[in-house]
């Protein structure tokens, strides 16, 4: 079913697992509590299956050898072959909330560390066992968006903002102090387009900026979060109604909402980026972006 006024195609709705789907697009690689198991991704008919507790699938590398997972509570990382599903390694982290393959061989992940609450880039070879750090800060948030990591940055008296997006070791950083003042949620970039929601009278407001113009404009005053680009014209958003009532859709830049449901679902991404899904507490629904 395409969503009307889009280019976003409903495919299903899949329960009690996380998954992640290559470039191919040949099979889908799930993951629950208990167990990791891969399907054809057009009959669904289970191609493997194998007891790991609590991996979940994060990412597949590009020539879909290697799939990335969290354990113990997002503790561990861990890498099994594809289509076998054999551990070839796995290191232990703080605490590990994004990660994703950015190479045949190379994990990028984001870790808490302890005691301090320090957030640190780093970048783990699995078949050579190298770590390296690339960025480590006490402050801002980040996560990944296929490949790239996005994060701001504030200093210690939240007077300076800034924008940055990692792409491997390299990094570009915008200014974004003319008009950032106590966002407390952002996307990825479009192009320069980022969306963001403040604070505003205990509630929160969609705004779409442009970090090179330093500009911005109103898209929603709905109480909204969780706002993630799905297409340069559609995003996912999240809403907060009232006595935690959470409804969570698909809205375009005139604040027209176009597909809705009931509940906190959140955008995660996928290898396929001609795919994208949503998820709350294992449950979830898969999307497709079709050619413009």
């Amino acid at each position: 079913m395409i969503i009307e006024n889009t280019n976003i195609e409903y495919v299903e709705h899949i329960k009690n697992s996380v998954f992640d789907i290559p470039k191919s697009g040949n099979y889908i690689v799930r993951s629950n509590n208990q167990l990791v198991w891969i399907e054809d991704f057009k009959t669904r008919e289970i191609l493997i299956h194998k007891k790991y507790r609590s991996h979940i699938i994060n990412s597949i590398t590009p020539d879909e050898k290697y799939g990335l997972f969290t354990a113990e509570g997002e503790t561990e990382l861990v890498v099994l072959s594809l289509p076998d599903l054999v551990k070839v390694n796995s290191i232990s982290v703080d605490y590990c909330p994004e990660l994703t393959f950015i190479s045949n061989n190379e994990v990028m992940y984001y870790q808490f560390t302890k005691p301090h609450p320090n957030r640190d880039l780093k970048i783990w070879n699995f078949k050579t066992n190298k770590i390296e750090t690339i960025y480590s800060s006490v402050s801002g948030g980040g996560f990944f968006e296929m490949d790239k990591f996005i994060r701001l940055e504030d200093d210690e008296n939240a007077k300076k903002h800034k924008l940055i997006v990692f792409n491997g070791r390299e990094s570009n950083s915008f200014d974004i102090n003319k008009w950032w003042c106590s966002y407390d949620d952002f996307s990825q970039l479009n192009g320069t387009k980022l969306l963001c929601t403040p604070r505003k009278n205990g509630g929160k407001t969609a705004y779409l900026c442009d970090v090179e113009k330093q500009t911005y404009e109103i898209i929603s005053e709905k109480n909204l979060s969780g706002l993630r680009w799905i297409t340069k014209d559609f995003f996912w958003f999240e809403e907060h109604c009232y006595k935690f009532q959470f409804y969570s859709g698909i809205m375009d830049l005139s604040g027209n909402v176009l597909w809705i449901t009931k509940g906190g679902y959140h955008l995660r991404k996928l290898t396929n980026d001609n795919y994208f899904y949503v998820n709350y507490c294992g449950d979830s629904f898969l999307f497709k972006i079709l050619d413009e």
